[in-house]
């Protein structure tokens, strides 16, 4: 029987084709609803994310300021020479084949390169700090994803000199102690952008037609520290700590007129050139970070608080000593000599540096007297000094200064100082009893202009009549005292030698063994006076500051003063207005007989010339209204009007011939000058670009 056969309804079928419709009509909507979100909603959304995937950009790295002398001389600069190495982990084999191949050129390992390769996808960072040689073993490899970004690295043609004052630049950039750190952001510039787009796999492709926004260079900072003076001090300070095989050391030579360092010079040495060699704590600058009981020179102060009392009217006086033993509560105070002294003058005491003869003085006044002296001579107080990482000291209470504490503090035990609270303390000798705020930044040049720094003068902390009393007193102690050894021949010099007992941190009091040797003091060059100190921690031997201290500062200053002789071709009256009224002018870059035809023949200052042809730099800055009589020195050398041929030359000779000159520098590549811009015996000036080639 054949099977009936099956008609569709014609209800049926129109449902099925509203059912199209419907589903279509929804679909429909669908696409609209979709196309409105995407147009009207997720427009901005989408577009910035589209963008990030075929468009970018980089930075571009500003050149680092460099940092010169107070006469020009170039301490730190950026040479363009150095590479980073990148890795686009998107285009590159595995993170594993890319670190084998890599870790041996590199000298990293292979798990240390193999661990940023898996941080994450994208650019890798991979090294920093890799020269030309280095980078093109790497490019020989033609590993796929592995490129190159141009760096600077920071060089100082000076080695060591001024190493821990001018702190660290890391393979990373960042800034590690010192004037690097403390201006970092002055120094840093800002970096520019360079846009890119990308390619569908993301390799970034350059675009000339794209906007790019250039870096602007950091600031240059001219210090006050003297690059000659720095060099010596360094020498002697290193001959002497070796010479008594001392834990370290350290020589501020500063200028109490102004409060400028003309050397800062710490103990060991660090040469930021060699970073694998760097440690960390050799980035201080221990006259600022570190602190000391200063011993017998603090009893500079303690007179200081006498006279201005009126409690030592006669310095030919008669103190007891008690033969070198004397009872304070619990405590037996003893002179550094064997049997000690019976009685001494009041000079005496200062001179001979009696601890039991100060004790007996100090016990004339009130303990608030000499704690009011010491606070204003800014012990306990930071000196406001324009480097990172100062310590502030360290003195008590005054409510918790017993008989025992008193008589401590009298003579420099129990409170803390840095290098800095002493010479500026020593400073008001010399300025007129003025404490000036130490500072180691003349000027700031940058793109707008350059900003120099002004003295500042915290307060007045001595009257006239105790200044002379208390130089007559550090006089003697070089003349026919304890500092003899400090003594420099037709040289008018005074000062303070300590002998610190260092604490015991192992069996507590103070160590019969370890000592700090000091000599602080005032010497006289070429018409101004300048405060010198110098600390040795731990000599062994000798270990008194008159005979460790005393004879580095003669040593180091006797140096100092036959370099400026040597330098020094003639001195002639120059007359400079004591009212002030007159304005020093800049001088610099000018003929040496142009610069003397600006000077106004007025009253009261000697000119002292250094070289011949163009004045580089000028002792008194211009713009300043000088009040008192003094020294206008002009230092000079021939003009540099051609360019020199550098061939053959290492970076560091290069850059100290042509250091002064202002224009800008750039070195590219390791080993010494093949290839300079512009050629030799072409012009120059300071707004010259010079470029130079180095291979090995």
């Amino acid at each position: 029987m054949r099977p009936l056969k099956r008609y569709s309804s014609p209800y049926r079928f129109g449902n099925r084709v509203r059912l199209v419709q419907v589903a279509g009509m929804c679909a429909f909507a669908a696409i609209c609803v979709k196309l409105c979100l995407l147009q009207l909603v997720w427009n901005e959304k989408l577009n910035d994310r589209a963008a990030s995937q075929f468009e970018g950009q980089r930075p571009i790295a500003a050149q680092r300021g460099s940092i010169v002398d107070r006469e020009g001389r170039l301490l730190a600069t950026d040479l363009e020479q150095v590479f980073r190495v990148i890795c686009n982990t998107r285009e590159s084999a595995s993170a594993d084949s890319v670190a084998r191949a890599l870790a041996p050129v590199l000298g990293k390992s292979v798990a240390e390169l193999r661990q940023k390769l898996n941080t994450r996808r994208g650019y890798i960072r991979l090294v920093d700090g890799v020269g030309e040689a280095t980078r093109r073993r790497v490019a020989d490899l033609k590993l796929a994803g592995v490129g190159f970004e141009r760096t600077g690295r920071r060089f100082y043609p000076n080695g060591s000199v001024a190493g821990n004052l001018l702190g660290v630049i890391r393979e990373d950039g960042s800034a590690v102690g010192g004037v690097e750190m403390g201006f970092d952001s002055l120094l840093t510039g800002q970096p520019g952008t360079e846009f890119l787009l990308r390619s569908a796999s993301g390799r970034p492709l350059l675009a000339d037609r794209l906007p790019r926004e250039e870096p602007v260079p950091g600031a240059e900072l001219m210090l006050t520290i003297d690059e000659r003076y720095q060099a010596v001090i360094e020498e002697e300070l290193d001959s002497t700590v070796r010479g008594f095989d001392a834990l370290g050391g350290q020589f501020i030579l500063m200028d109490p007129a102004n409060g400028e360092l003309l050397a800062l010079a710490s103990w060991p040495p660090l040469d930021p050139n060699d970073l694998p060699g760097w440690r960390p704590e050799g980035a201080a600058t221990r006259s600022v970070s570190d602190q000391f009981e200063p011993g017998s020179t603090m009893k500079l102060i303690t007179f200081a608080a006498l006279f201005e009392e009126g409690l030592i009217p006669d310095t030919s006086a008669i103190v007891p000593c008690h033969n070198g033993r004397y009872q304070v509560a619990n405590r037996v105070i003893r002179d550094s000599n064997r049997h000690g002294y019976a009685s001494l003058s009041a000079a005496d005491v200062f001179h001979k540096s009696s601890n039991i003869g100060t004790v007996v003085l100090a016990q004339r006044m009130d303990k608030e007297k000499l704690y009011t002296m010491i606070r204003r001579f800014g012990l306990g107080q930071a000196t406001g000094v324009d480097l990172p990482g100062e310590v502030k000291g360290r003195l008590p209470r005054l409510s918790s200064w017993g008989p025992v504490e008193y008589s401590n503090i009298a003579i420099g035990q129990g409170v803390a100082v840095n290098g800095l609270q002493m010479a500026a303390a020593y400073g008001t000798l010399a300025n007129g009893g003025r404490l000036v705020r130490p500072h180691v930044i003349r000027r700031v040049r940058h793109e707008g202009g350059e900003v120099a720094t002004e003295p500042l003068v915290i307060r007045q902390v001595l009257q006239e009549s105790t200044i002379r009393s208390l130089r007559a007193l550090a006089t003697g102690v070089v003349e026919h005292g304890t500092g003899r050894k400090a003594a420099i021949p037709g040289l008018h010099i005074m000062g303070k030698t300590g002998t610190a007992q260092k604490l015991d941190a192992e069996h507590g009091g103070y160590s019969n063994k370890d000592y700090l040797a000091s000599f602080a003091g005032i010497v006289p060059l070429h018409g101004r006076e300048l405060v010198c100190l110098a600390l040795i921690d731990r000599p062994r031997g000798r270990v008194e500051g008159g005979s460790v201290a005393a004879p580095l500062v003669s040593r180091a200053m006797s140096r100092i003063l036959a370099l400026e002789n040597e330098h020094t071709n003639r001195e002639e009256p120059l007359y400079l207005s004591r009212s002030g009224s007159l304005r020093v002018p800049d001088l610099c870059g000018l003929p040496l007989h142009d610069a003397l035809d600006l000077l106004p023949a007025s009253l009261d200052h000697s000119l002292q010339i250094l070289g011949e042809g163009v004045v580089i730099s000028q002792s008194l800055p211009a713009g300043e209204y000088p009040r008192d009589a003094g020294v206008l020195r002009l230092d000079c050398r021939p003009p540099l009007d051609t360019m020199p041929d550098l061939s053959g030359m290492s970076a560091r000779d290069a850059l100290r011939l042509l250091s002064g000159l202002g224009a800008r520098i750039t070195v590219d590549g390791e080993g010494s000058v093949r290839r300079q811009f512009p050629a030799a015996g072409s012009p120059l000036d300071a707004r010259s670009f010079i470029r130079l080639g180095l291979e090995s």
